[in-house]
């Protein structure tokens, strides 16, 4: 029984890593699309002295589409970020020595 859950496992992981590959590329995508979407828009409204009505929304939608995929990413990765809140003149509670 326990070879059929390790194959399992791997079958899971497999598939997480496929759905990790896709979320990249969809990442990479966005990232080129606002890029050339902001790039475009900041070019026509030099020349013409218009904008293009859907840049901003599209500029959105990528920017949003970068911030959860790119964090769900970041997360399975394993990078964490943290912000220190509170007060500052607390002593931190983390011993921070330099790490490598």
């Amino acid at each position: 029984m326990i070879w059929g859950r390790e194959r399992l496992a791997i079958g899971i992981r497999r598939a997480l890593n496929g759905i990790d590959s896709a979320a990249r590329i969809v990442v990479v995508v966005a990232l080129l699309s606002e890029l050339g979407v902001v790039m475009t828009d900041v070019t026509i409204r030099f020349l013409f002295s218009q904008s293009l009505l859907w840049s901003e929304e599209a500029s959105k939608l990528c920017l949003t589409t970068l911030a959860f995929l790119g964090g769900a990413l970041a997360y399975r990765a394993g990078f964490r970020l943290s912000a220190p809140s509170g007060d500052s003149r607390r002593r931190p509670s983390v011993d921070n020595r330099r790490c490598g």
